[in-house]
């Protein structure tokens, strides 16, 4: 379907049509590299009702939300926009460049939850949040990263589902598209890792020495050939979800396995079901509290209405758009996020959606969860093997085979935008296939060996020197008066709610209308 594709020209008008919006997580800390323990400053409006600048996990970790577009320049703009603003109001602090997190207490629980107010479903998202930290440890929360959201264009889904199902685009059938995107996603997804895996060091604060970490200096510990410990089993890697099969076959598989890991109860988190010092524990003791609980490189997303439970969203109305979940915080980008990474994610994509996707299996799985082991710990040794469908492939092997494609799609996307960014980018990660050395990861350790500097030393560096540029880089008039209103309209919401509401202790989780038996 792919060379069908490409053999018209006019198609490359649905590939310029697609929209993109960007997440992005930051630690705040100080100037000595250590997680800023202040509270979400009241300058950037409330965490609560603030659609675009929110917090993570905690209350140190901003959370950035652009509006989608369909031109990356202006979504990168956007989120420089929202650093700038942010650098103002934090003043003597910074933002944390890696994904990894900078200098953090030894004790776990001085590590602040992110707070959001006085009503109910406030204390839940707090909840939510101990919970988390119940579960993976709150040092592990602090984990950042970078989502890229794609939605592909209505004439280019309808051409798609002409030409695979043989139909009209309907609801289901777009859903099931996107499904099929996210299956070939997961098959080639070690390739995204390497190219752009930004996480092979940490500080010492974070966890303890284990065999597969070496001791660069005295507070970093860092993985020989590793490209993203944020997506090993130190961070984002949970060896509960991995034994979960949550189906991408089919909407009706996807929501039904969903359900039953949000409705089953794992015995081993029963213990966080007694309240300590009055405060609930957990929103419940099941394999996930809820939806978002669960780590998957790429998720399917619909946008809930009111308070729509995310999965009733997906049930209703199918799927809108894809969340990319794998990208690391780039520190060489005062953003965090380079343009070469969400280009590549657009063309990745594009080809996970235009080639043959078979359906998949518990096996599959697990060999996905394989590839994704061993591209975290051993990616930039070339040598290491993948399996693809069956079959073992090194990442040169599989990667000069899938760019060769994807190639294909760049020059088509180029002649149409007449530009040549796409074929550059391409080039671009065939390039770092014989030289792991200017991945990412590969550059970070090249500049500790270099400069005689560790994690810590490198990320306050860098910090300091973004919070300088946006300083300096400043807002038009125009962008700052937008953002001061959506700020004051924040606070003045967040106190009409809980004015208006009757505040009472949180007892348990709304029902999702589409799980049978949800407790």
């Amino acid at each position: 379907m792919l060379e069908l594709f490409l053999k018209n020209k006019k198609n490359g008008k649905l590939l310029s049509r697609t929209i993109l919006g960007l997440e992005r997580e930051t630690i705040r800390t100080t100037n000595l590299g250590n997680i800023a323990l202040t509270s979400h400053p009241t300058k950037l409006g409330s965490a609560y009702t603030h659609p675009i600048i929110k917090t993570d996990f905690s209350e140190s970790q901003v959370e950035y939300a652009t509006k989608p577009s369909i031109q990356t320049r202006i979504v990168l703009k956007n989120l420089s926009d929202l650093h700038a603003y942010t650098q103002e109001a934090i003043q003597a602090e910074m933002l944390w460049p890696f994904s990894m997190p900078p200098i953090l207490p030894e004790d776990d629980e001085k590590i602040p939850l992110a707070l959001y107010g006085k009503t109910p479903d406030a204390e839940k998202k707090t909840i939510y949040r101990r919970g988390l930290g119940l579960r993976y440890g709150r040092k592990m929360q602090t984990i950042s990263g970078v989502h890229v959201n794609v939605s592909f264009s209505k004439p280019l889904m309808e051409w798609v589902a002409k030409h695979r199902y043989n139909s009209k685009l309907t609801q289901d059938i777009q859903s099931e598209i996107y499904l099929d995107t996210i299956r070939n996603f997961n098959r080639y997804s070690f390739l995204i890792l390497y190219f752009f895996g930004a996480s092979p060091a940490m500080d010492k604060t974070f966890t303890k020495k284990i065999p597969n970490l070496e001791q660069f200096n005295e507070n970093t510990y860092y993985g020989k050939h590793a490209t993203t410990l944020r997506l090993s089993e130190l961070g984002y890697t949970s060896q509960v979800q991995n034994s979960l099969f949550i189906s991408t076959n089919s909407m009706k598989e996807y929501i039904a396995d969903l359900c039953s890991a949000i409705n089953t109860k794992f015995a081993p988190y029963s213990k966080y079901n007694k309240e300590g010092n009055s405060k609930k524990l957990q929103l419940n003791d099941h394999y996930l509290q809820i939806e978002n609980e669960y780590y998957a490189l790429v998720r399917p997303k619909q946008i809930p209405k009111g308070d729509e439970r995310p999965i009733d969203s997906l049930n209703r109305r199918g799927i809108r758009y894809l969340e990319v979940r794998c990208i690391d915080v780039d520190p060489f980008s005062p953003i965090g996020v380079s343009e070469e990474a969400i280009l590549f994610t657009q063309i990745y994509l594009m080809h996970c959606l235009l080639i043959e996707s078979p359906k998949t299996s518990q096996k599959e799985k697990q060999d996905w969860d394989n590839n994704q082991y061993e591209v975290c710990w051993q990616g930039r040794k070339l040598s290491t093997n993948y399996t693809i469908l069956g079959e073992k492939k090194t990442i040169v092997e599989a990667g000069n085979y899938l760019l060769k494609q994807m190639q294909g799609i760049a020059e088509f996307w180029d002649q149409n935008s007449k530009t040549n960014k796409f074929t550059e980018v391409i080039k671009n990660q065939m390039f770092k296939l014989e030289h792991p050395e200017e991945t990412p990861s590969g550059a970070i350790l090249k500049i500790f060996e270099r400069d005689g500097i560790g994690f810590l030393d490198l990320g306050i560096k860098l910090a300091s020197k973004y919070k300088k540029y946006f300083m300096q880089r400043g807002l038009e008039d125009k962008v700052r008066m937008k953002l001061d209103t959506m700020r004051d309209q924040s606070l003045i919401e967040l106190k009409s709610i809980e004015d208006n509401t009757v505040v009472k202790k949180f007892t348990k989780l709304e029902k999702a209308e589409v799980c049978v038996g949800d407790e």
